[in-house]
């Protein structure tokens, strides 16, 4: 009998040593598929890769190429947006199963959620039309106030700056509103977001200096489902092999990235 409750005992740590570095079951490929709804969380205030028009629809690069995702995987998309500073936790919880939102990979990041790359970004210091204070550079910077939003690797380029005044804000946007209305001597933006306002309001702003801090830009994945991961993994490298991320690039007017 105690032989038999050894070999039971043994059984059950097998078991369990084989599921290590598996899916959680909940937050795993099946779960989703057992759904039918890929659930996807974005700070959908970041044109040009997720933004509401004036009637509220949802646009963008990353609405995108994750409808396309969704598409590939047979699965409807849900869109849930979230506040940037809580994104990673709502995802952990299990709020949603992906995020696209534009988000660089960092180190600690990594070290909270999964990424698959898919993307290249740098960034710009952009200032208000006519560059009134002069500014050419990140170490042109010291001494002025840079408005940035929190949380982000933009406030982290420019709290790099030495005598910097950095004023965060929720949003990016809170911040460009301080530089056209002069409360403010900059912002930084990743490229994308510097060109689309560029484009759309000329007259307001203007980016100067050359591009730094190019960083690999990615979607993030619960550290729970390896198996979603490698999905989407394979997904996104079937876009970039077919065409499909040339033709999303070149609609939403991003060059070469």
């Amino acid at each position: 009998m105690r032989k038999l409750w050894i070999w039971l005992t043994i059984g059950v740590l097998l078991l369990a040593l084989a599921g290590c570095g598996g899916s959680d079951s909940k937050f795993g490929l099946e779960a989703v598929k057992k759904r039918g709804v890929l659930r996807i969380g974005t700070d959908d205030t970041y044109p040009p890769m997720e933004f509401r028009d004036e009637a509220g629809n949802l646009l963008g690069f990353d609405i995108d190429l994750g409808n396309e995702i969704g598409k590939r995987m047979g699965l409807e998309v849900q869109w849930i947006p979230a506040e940037w500073e809580g994104i990673i936790p709502s995802l952990q919880q299990g709020n949603f199963d992906l995020i696209m939102s534009s988000m660089n990979i960092t180190e600690q990041r990594a070290k909270e959620v999964d990424f698959v790359h898919y993307l290249d970004q740098g960034l710009w210091i952009v200032v208000a039309k006519g560059n009134p204070k002069n500014i050419h550079s990140l170490e042109d910077l010291a001494g002025k106030t840079v408005a940035v939003q929190i949380g982000t690797t933009n406030e982290a380029a420019a709290r790099r700056v030495p005598g910097a005044n950095v004023v965060t804000y929720d949003d990016f946007e809170s911040a460009l509103l301080e530089v056209s209305g002069g409360r403010a001597d900059a912002t930084i933006l990743d490229t994308p977001v510097a060109a689309y306002y560029i484009l759309i309001e000329p007259d307001k702003y203007e980016m100067v200096g050359e591009e730094f801090d190019t960083a690999p830009v990615g979607i993030a994945v619960n550290k729970k489902a390896p198996d979603l991961k490698a999905e989407v993994e394979r997904i996104v490298q079937e876009i970039k092999q077919d065409g499909t991320m040339d033709r999303l690039k070149a609609k939403w007017k991003m060059g070469g990235q």
